[in-house]
């Protein structure tokens, strides 16, 4: 998709449904415009993976991670200026993996459905341990606010 091809129109056409409420956090003002915002949303993409390109109609959706600040003077008058980085699809990963690094899939409601061997290593967990247990009941109590504070880096 070429950049005139979007420019003036809204960035809700481009994004995900589910992304909605993310992009309406990121233009809104919060304390600063200067304030940087960081999100990892769904844009359409109309590039198929042989490079030919599709109706946006039958655009498929790919992961980036958005990161920008809010400029103007008035909140009537900011603009989002961003940098959209495309963030590769986990089995395109090429470089190896360390001992302290391991790679998992959840479903939605955060239960591991695949674990690598190197979970053992690093977690004193086998893989088949963990298979179908939600990612929830692996942390402690009272580190809640961590894995929420974590959550929202994500954004």
């Amino acid at each position: 998709m070429l950049l005139i091809d979007v420019m003036g129109q809204s960035l809700f056409d481009y994004t995900h449904p589910c992304d909605h409420d993310e992009v309406r956090d990121m233009m809104t003002s919060r304390t600063t415009t200067s304030q940087p915002r960081h999100a990892f949303l769904r844009f359409k993409c109309t590039l198929t993976p042989k490079g030919r390109s599709v109706n946006i109609k039958s655009a498929t959706y790919k992961v980036v991670q958005v990161s920008g600040e809010l400029v103007g003077k008035k909140e009537e008058q900011t603009w989002l200026v961003a940098l959209a980085t495309p963030v590769p699809h986990p089995s395109n990963i090429e470089f190896p993996l360390n001992k302290q690094t391991f790679v998992s899939r959840h479903s939605l409601d955060m239960k591991f459905t695949y674990v690598d061997d190197n979970v053992e290593g690093f977690c004193g967990y086998v893989a088949d341990e963990l298979v179908g247990r939600s990612l929830y009941e692996m942390h402690h109590a009272l580190d809640s606010d961590l894995v929420k504070d974590a959550y929202k880096i994500c954004e």
